[in-house]
């Protein structure tokens, strides 16, 4: 029982990363959707905002324009 007890911990971390991850992939396809449909350019403003949300949510998974939770669909050199 103290085994199970111990591992409880590991097994709700695991579900919790690939809960979070099945939703990331979510929302990059809505944004690539989003992007796709937009012929406009940013403004300065703009690109400075997106420059500030990724440095503070993204740039810990998507290291050098990667992608460390799935390799897959990196940020840099993608066909998207």
């Amino acid at each position: 029982m103290r085994k199970i007890v111990l591992w409880l911990p590991v097994i709700l971390i695991i579900i919790l990363i690939t809960s979070a991850s099945a939703r990331t992939n979510d929302m990059l396809y809505a944004a690539a959707n989003i992007a796709e449909k937009s012929a406009e350019s940013a403004t300065s403003e703009q690109l400075e905002n997106g420059e500030k949300i990724f440095k503070n949510s993204c740039r810990v998974c998507h290291v050098n324009g990667g992608n460390v939770i799935d390799p897959r669909f990196p940020l840099r050199g993608s066909q998207n």
